[in-house]
């Protein structure tokens, strides 16, 4: 691992040093530099906007969804076709267990078939390539829903009273019926709450409970699908699309939380770049306020940080960081969390949350692309360094990854690079794949 301290740059934006490789400047800081330019002068009209979904991954996704919504149905057709056995007969427990067995083996054969759909996904799509079952849950914010809440709620819109329709005119009971999904009234199910930070009438935030893999990935991307047939349902600026990844702190500790921060110190302003929408302006996802001096001096984790408490810890809760602790309302809600990359979710609920992207509706694949390099993100300052492959023409976010691998010497983890290549295509328009 590189020394810190040999990778100081000064940004013209802040008065701190910035932690960005050597190796990262020489690959991006022509194009880095002239689009923090002009990103300053016309935010909105030389930013990176989302894209529209994809035709063809969306076909795709919606061909798994349907193959998990028809194993679970084909599961429960089976359960009602069960006969009503009697178990002290012994006649009839060689029927329970043929029936048993013809289960076993349909689910065998349906679970077989949807693991082959999932790698075909991830042969058409590299990304999916890195992605683990490490937890993971997401936070959408909008507005427009008719609804109305009561004291008792406790801030939790019940699904029954919740007056929006689709634009088709089915209830939403029929439309979450139709999807195979359901809202509930507690944080341990996918469920939605009052949004005060949303300057429109009816904001409001979708939350998922704790997901996993692909399956989770795909009941998330089968909400997203909904949300946009909710009739009068919008985003605009002051929506956020926040993103969490459970971490375990007894392995991932102040060295990895060092080694996250040096990973997005290197890349912040350049993520900002691709997700436009003028977000590193915003008071609820700002850049880090870390001292850098101080971050560039800490000492190996250790005896340091069991006597006197987590360094990194020490730093993030500190005024340069915006810590108040007079204006903190809770715990959930310290002043510090308003960054794009949240690390007081680690302490408080053991999550990294990243919160620079903004809202998306119908630029689902750009949602499925962000979760999936985030988790990167995270796996990669764990120590995990995936093997990807080399594609020319990709995705932004891969070719992000592609600029992290360059920064930080992990291009022979490039399957199919060599030097003689570019890092990354040149060409104006990148597709949109996952």
């Amino acid at each position: 691992m590189r020394n810190i301290g040999e990778l100081p740059l000064l940004d013209a934006h802040r008065s701190q040093k910035r932690i960005v490789p050597t190796a990262f400047g020489r690959a991006v800081m022509l194009e880095h530099t002239a689009g923090i330019q002009a990103r300053r002068a016309l935010p909105c009209a030389t930013t990176e906007r989302p894209h529209a979904t994809s035709s063809s991954t969306a076909h795709d996704l919606q061909c798994l969804c349907a193959e998990n919504g028809k194993r679970h149905s084909s599961r429960r057709s089976h359960e009602r076709a069960l006969p009503h056995l009697d178990l002290q007969s012994p006649d009839r427990m060689s029927t329970q267990a043929d029936v048993q067995i013809e289960l076993h083996a349909d689910e065998e054969e349906e679970m077989e078939s949807s693991q082959e759909l999932v790698s075909r996904l991830k042969q058409k799509y590299p990304m999916l390539h890195t992605f683990t079952d490490r937890p993971f849950g997401i936070e959408i914010e909008f507005f427009g829903l008719q609804y109305y809440i009561l004291p008792p709620d406790n801030g939790i819109i019940k699904p029954h009273n919740i007056h929006s329709k689709a634009k088709d005119g089915r209830e939403l009971t029929q439309l979450l019926s139709d999807y195979k999904l359901s809202l509930g009234t507690d944080k341990d199910s996918w469920h939605l709450e009052e949004d005060s930070s949303i300057v429109h009438r009816g904001g409001v935030e979708l939350i998922s409970p704790i997901l996993r893999g692909m399956d989770g990935l795909m009941e998330a991307y089968r909400f997203f699908q909904l949300l946009r047939e909710i009739r009068r349902v919008n985003i605009d600026y002051s929506c956020g699309f926040h993103v969490h990844h459970g971490v375990d702190r007894h392995a991932y500790q102040c060295e990895q939380l060092k080694e996250l921060v040096r990973i997005i110190y290197a890349i912040e302003d350049y993520v900002y770049l691709l997700i436009g929408e003028n977000r590193f302006a915003k008071e609820t996802c700002r850049p880090m306020d870390l001292d850098i001096n101080d971050f560039q001096q800490l000492k190996e984790c250790g005896d340091e940080c069991v006597t006197h408490g987590c360094q990194i810890k020490r730093l993030w809760y500190s005024s340069e960081n915006r810590y108040d602790p007079d204006c903190n309302r809770s715990d959930r809600y310290d002043m510090t969390r308003y960054h794009g990359l949240n690390l007081h979710s680690y302490w408080y609920r053991s999550t990294i949350e990243f919160r620079y992207h903004s809202a998306v509706l119908d630029a689902v694949d750009e949602a499925m692309q962000w979760i999936i390099f985030t988790q990167f993100l995270v796996e990669l300052s764990a120590g995990n360094v995936p093997i990807i492959d080399y594609h020319l023409t990709t995705n932004k976010w891969m070719k992000t990854m592609y600029k992290v691998y360059l920064a930080f010497g992990h291009m022979n983890r490039i399957r199919g690079w060599h030097p003689g290549k570019a890092v990354v295509s040149k060409e104006p328009a990148e597709r949109q794949a996952l």
